[in-house]
């Protein structure tokens, strides 16, 4: 028998197959909205022989002379539908007064009898004919029963019948209660109890179904079979956040601009600071939320480190009654977060005073860090050449409207030094940071600065009772690169001690692929007086063939971290000393039969004057050309900066694109052991969109070019004094794991988390190679998170999820709960292939790293589970697939 796909035709979401010469039609009620049930029905014609239909990882038996019904979808007109726990459906269909038709359908007319059955209870049923409109009863059944029993009314054609027919019921109370009805062309046919639709298929949807799925639906007969895919649209139902906030405006007659006055600066004084070019005039243009903001190249910007001629407070006159202000700023650099770094001070004409705190990453964004932020709008991220900055509009509702406001001061003047944190590192000091007011608008009704307050609040509403989880296992969005669970090596040239062997015995269970060598080496090390000194090499050769014995699968990745003392990159001679360095190394490497795939030059050198002078630039493509020269394979890349920051992405790939295979850059979102755990915990989704904009960066560039992306430094804290203990316990392995679920998601090819070991809580393994929860994380990861990741969704931004697939091999799904609070969460797995079926320990293995330590047990994974998660926990359920 010859199965075959034709053409979709006439009706939507119905699909015609064709068995031989026979017609298989489905349909189903697509679209529905997440939380109603799917519904799938398959229409067998009576020539098509018995067949098999598979949907969803359900698998039933057709026969062509057997159609069955449920009662509540074919209730009639008057009659009331029930639950009732004892049906197929979970609903029955009884009457609300006697002689009642309570269900209805059309009867086959292809001129075969049929013989009609009823699973109901209670009181007696009537068989009805319908013809031309017209009901007469036809057949009682008297079989009243307390319990549901299949009843039958005989057998029946279409002349005898008509082309439709129904049941009544009688006059006696409690009146009858249908459950289904069967009609039957083999007369020998006996239903018994539940009788599930053989031609029916559904899925309960919810909030983490929604999207477009193709399901396949497969059709078998005589071993042959023909695959066809349904397309499932699940639509937001009434809770699903629809994001209207962001549309709502206001009109021009509720708002005025506010000059800034003659405070404001000339951008063409402030490099940095310049944004005013075309994509700004694009985005300045435009009305925003109805606000069409002032369009001159001015602003008002603050005292900070590199300017420090620049005001601490700048006033700016109003005398105006109003019901709020709206300021559109940008921030250049950033302090920490949670801290005020600046304020509004709102003067009355009275001489009172309200006082407006500017909290970082709170009602303003940092140029290094997210855009988004709770009490504020992000609209446009513009750029001077140099540097991002986030552009977002805070509104700020006036509590005595009555009052005229003489001025508004925007000020800085703030304490800056905090002792309990270490503020050597220069991203972390608040005097690098200058507060910029690009434009003041006051706003004159009551009800806009509502519509306005609406609108820029992005606070996360109150969570959904029930955490939901769907995974759609056909539906594959992209590979898993075997190099994105991969770390730092620190310590490469001290390996001659019980200590490095340990580690490197503990680092093979964990599996990663990849090892950057960072710390612990430098090319001035190698060449302490260049090329005309001693070379040595022994201690580097040492370590990297210990890290490559007996693995042919894994790379390294040498990272020329610091420039040599000796020299400097503004001299030409010395560019041409550095590459002749590296060039020594590659040739070294080779004659000893070394394998280092992988040369990331350059690491963190943005406070170096790369965007002055190029000269870094001119040095790299130099080194690249040169080494590629010899070995064509090589992959070359950089420049690893230390925050992913677009405008020094853009410099160096713009400038080096012909020598770039990867673009490399590092990101750790706090510099305070202090920051809150929900923080940490929701800034993970921004890994994943730092890749994207990157990709998008370096295809407007070069497009078309497959450029691999590297993080090849991450963890939570870049501050290291005091260490901060949760990169060492479970928050640490749960934020990992939920950052690896968005690079995944994003397609890095390369996550290269800092770092393998010792270094107070960095190490995945402590300065005595005891193994933390983010080790236990990598090594199941390496294990089991391979090939391909599949459609995985949440209805909680505390709740993630990442489907994978390991073809002929297992599935997997990683659970994370980024919440402090406990939740069972509802995980429905569509599309799961059949998996065995095993006794006692259940047919998956299940890995938890959370309060309780680390945990492994066997367990079962089904197409609708509820998994309980502890506060801050990560689960593995892998389970294999047959034969495996």
């Amino acid at each position: 028998m010859k199965l075959k796909i034709v053409s979709i035709t006439a009706v939507v979401f119905a699909a015609i197959l064709s068995l031989q010469a026979v017609e298989i039609k489905f349909s189903s009620n697509s679209p529905v909205k997440a939380g109603d049930l799917f519904k799938l029905k398959i229409n067998l014609p009576e020539n098509a022989g018995d067949i098999k239909v598979n949907f969803n990882g359900e698998t039933k038996s057709l026969q062509a002379g057997l159609k069955y019904f449920i009662a509540a979808d074919y209730a009639y007109k008057y009659a009331k539908i029930v639950n009732d726990k004892d049906t197929a459906s979970g609903k029955g269909v009884t009457a609300s007064s006697k002689y009642q038709s309570i269900f209805s359908v059309p009867f086959p007319q292809d001129g075969k009898s049929y013989t009609v059955w009823a699973r109901a209870k209670d009181g007696n049923l009537c068989l009805r004919k319908i013809i031309d409109g017209k009901s007469k009863e036809l057949k009682w059944n008297w079989a009243a029963s307390k319990d549901f029993k299949w009843r039958s009314f005989g057998t029946y054609s279409n002349t005898q019948i008509g082309k439709e027919f129904a049941l009544m019921t009688g006059a006696k109370t409690p009146f009858a209660v249908i459950d289904s009805v069967i009609l039957a062309a083999d007369k020998k046919y006996r239903p018994e109890g539940i009788v599930k639709a053989p031609d029916s298929f559904s899925w309960q949807t919810d909030a983490s179904s929604v999207g477009i799925h193709e399901m396949p639906l497969t059709i078998i007969a005589d071993g042959r079979q023909s695959v066809h895919k349904v397309k499932v649209e699940v639509l937001p139902g009434p809770s699903a956040p629809i994001g209207m906030a962001k549309k709502l405006t206001v009109s021009e007659k509720d708002y005025i601009n506010v000059p800034l006055g003659k405070a404001a600066q000339d951008p063409a004084l402030y490099p940095d600071f310049n944004i005013f070019n075309q994509a700004y005039e694009n985005f300045i243009c435009q009305t925003q939320m109805g606000i069409k903001f002032s369009g001159k190249a001015s602003f008002i910007a603050l005292h900070c480190k590199k300017y420090p001629n620049l005001p601490k407070t700048v006033d700016i006159s109003v005398n105006k009654k109003l019901n709020g202000l709206a300021f559109l700023h940008t921030e250049y650099w950033q302090g920490e977060r949670g801290r005020q770094i600046a304020f509004y001070n709102v003067t009355y004409r009275d001489g009172s005073k309200v006082n407006i705190p500017l909290i970082e990453e709170i009602n303003i964004a940092g140029s290094m860090r997210s855009a988004e932020t709770p009490d504020a709008l992000s609209l446009f991220t513009a750029n001077s050449g140099s540097i991002d900055f986030h552009i977002s509009l805070f509104v700020w509702k006036n509590p005595h409207p009555e009052k005229v406001i003489s001025n508004v001061a925007i000020s800085n003047n703030l304490s800056r030094f905090f002792k309990e944190e270490n503020r050597t590192v220069p991203l972390n000091v608040s005097d690098f940071s200058s507060q910029i007011l690009l434009d003041l608008v006051g706003i004159k009704s009551n009800a806009a600065i509502d519509v306005l307050l609406q609108a820029t609040s992005n606070k996360e509403k109150a969570g959904a009772v029930e955490s939901m989880v769907t995974v759609n296992f056909s539906k594959v969005l992209g590979k898993i690169n075997p190099y994105v669970f991969s770390t730092n090596e620190t310590g490469i040239m001290n390996n001659d001690n019980p200590v490095f062997d340990d580690y490197l015995t503990k680092m093979d269970k964990i599996g990663c692929r990849m090892f950057r060598l960072h710390s612990g080496w430098s090319l001035q090390k190698i060449y302490p007086e260049g090329l005309k000194g001693p070379r040595l090499y022994e201690q580097l050769d040492a370590g990297i063939r210990k890290l490559l014995k007996g693995h042919p699968e894994r790379e390294i990745m040498i990272c020329i971290n610091k420039i040599p003392k000796y020299i400097d990159p503004l001299k030409e001679a010395d560019r041409e000393q550095f590459a002749a360095l590296c060039v020594d190394l590659l040739q070294h490497f080779r004659k000893k039969n070394i394998r280092v795939k992988y040369w990331e030059i350059y690491n963190e050198v943005y406070f170096k004057g790369v965007q002055q002078d190029r000269s870094l630039w001119k040095m790299y493509n130099l080194t690249a050309e040169k080494l590629k020269k010899i070995d064509p394979s090589l992959k070359i890349g950089g420049y690893a900066p230390c925050w992913p920051t677009l405008a020094g992405i853009r410099d160096f790939y713009g400038h080096c694109h012909k020598n770039v295979d990867f673009v490399s850059w590092h990101k750790y979102p706090t510099g305070s052991s202090k920051t809150p755990d929900e923080y940490i915990m929701a800034s993970t989704n921004v890994f994943g969109k730092d890749a994207g904009n990157i990709r998008k960066a370096i295809q407007q560039i070069t497009p078309g070019k497959k450029v691999e992306l590297a993080i090849t430094e991450y963890n939570i804290n870049y501050n290291w004094r005091p260490h901060d203990p949760r990169q060492a316990t479970y928050k640490g392995a749960v934020w990992m794991a939920s950052t690896l679920n968005h690079l995944i998601k994003a397609d890095v090819d390369i996550a290269m988390n800092w770092h393998s070991r010792s270094g107070g809580t960095f190490g995945m393994l402590s300065p005595s190679n005891e193994i933390r929860p983010v080790a236990r994380l990598f090594y199941v990861c390496n294990r089991y998170v391979k090939s391909e990741y599949v459609w995985s969704n949440s209805n909680s931004r505390d709740i993630e999820c990442l489907g994978f697939v390991q073809p002929g091999s297992h599935i997997g799904l990683m659970l994370i709960n980024k919440d402090s609070a406990s939740k069972k969460v509802k995980v429905s797995m569509l599309n799961m292939p059949p998996l065995p079926e095993v006794a006692f320990e259940g047919n998956a293995e299940i890995y938890s790293i959370g309060l309780g330590g680390w945990k492994k047990y066997g367990g079962n994974m089904n197409s609708v589970m509820q998994i309980p998660m502890q506060g801050h926990e990560v689960k593995l359920i892998v389970a294999k697939l047959p034969g495996k």
